[in-house]
């Protein structure tokens, strides 16, 4: 025969439902010249074992195609491949003054040529230098633990080194270098001047910015005869209250903190509301919301300089 194509690999996707799958244009001559891996959709290769995974049928001599049929399907993500690896080795003894045999001749000849694909094949996955290079004898060395490679000062080969002997990068990362000059999240967020940034985007410190920001949201606040009011949790708050109420004084009051305070009544209405006096509305006193059922009372507030609670009754909804 002759060996009329270059391919010694062929792919296959998986689809849960195919179990066979054809060695097209890659001829072998007994079943153990086959390998067959198959690749998760992770990249793990698995090498398979013959009855155990999978059957061949074909070859022969003069080397012809066949099947692989595969006990299991190939899932859909998988990929089956097969490839052609015969032994590197040459079991025809010529004797002197023989007859020559063409068949056995030319079966050696496409062993030749196959064993010469296979090497091809592998070559073709490796790292290569450009044509014009003029490099040669690179070294590589053995793999080391918790090193990489890097090309050594010689430009001969490489070498292991470790990040510290690289001497490329400072542990931490200066600021300069856009690192944070901390081993710690606490110890990057003061490098930063970030100290009041917690996770969540929380900020505990006093902080100037520079423009609006936006808050943690509507906060529902609890109904109780004293509704309890914590500044810390958000910028706006609601309540739906079912009798007559006070709105507390606020806990953890901040300067410059500004916002909305709205009280709802319940479907029955009729329930009045008063604000302790740490919300100061000014010369008008505390407001007089609507009682109707469902209404909504909306005060704005803003916290000035000297921690004073600043509200404006916005009006019913």
């Amino acid at each position: 025969m002759t060996v009329s194509t270059t391919v010694n690999r062929i792919a296959y996707s998986g689809d849960d439902t195919t179990t066979s799958f054809a060695t097209t244009g890659i001829p072998f001559f007994v079943e153990s010249d086959l390998k067959v891996y198959l690749v998760a959709a992770d990249g793990t290769e698995t090498l398979q074992t013959i009855t155990t995974h999978y059957t061949v049928t074909g070859g022969g001599t003069p080397a012809a195609t066949g099947t692989v049929e595969m006990v299991t399907a190939p899932a859909t993500g998988e990929t089956l491949v097969i490839l052609r690896v015969l032994p590197i080795t040459q079991l025809t003894d010529h004797v002197n003054n023989d007859g020559s045999d063409a068949e056995v001749a030319e079966e050696m000849h496409d062993r030749i040529i196959m064993i010469a694909q296979q090497l091809n094949e592998i070559f073709q996955r490796t790292v290569v230098f450009s044509p014009g290079s003029t490099i040669t004898a690179i070294t590589f060395p053995d793999p080391e633990s918790g090193k990489f490679i890097r090309w050594k000062s010689t430009l001969d080969g490489f070498e292991n080194v470790t990040i510290a002997d690289a001497g490329a990068v400072e542990l931490p990362v200066p600021i300069a270098d856009g690192g944070t000059a901390a081993t710690s999240k606490s110890a990057a967020r003061t490098n930063l001047e970030l100290g009041g940034l917690l996770s969540d985007n929380n900020w505990t410190g006093d902080n100037d910015f520079s423009g609006g920001q936006q808050t943690n949201g509507w906060v529902e606040l609890t109904d109780a005869a004293t509704v309890a009011v914590d500044f810390s949790l958000s910028n706006n708050f609601y309540v739906t209250v079912t009798a007559n109420r006070t709105i507390g004084a606020p806990t953890n009051v901040k300067v410059g903190q500004s916002g909305l305070m709205v009280v709802e009544q319940d479907g029955t209405g009729g329930h009045t509301t008063t604000f302790n006096a740490a919300w100061d509305f000014g010369d008008t006193g505390n407001p007089t919301p609507d009682t109707s059922a469902n209404k909504k009372g909306i005060v704005a507030y803003s916290v000035d300089w000297d921690s004073t609670i600043v509200c404006t009754y916005v009006g019913d909804f």
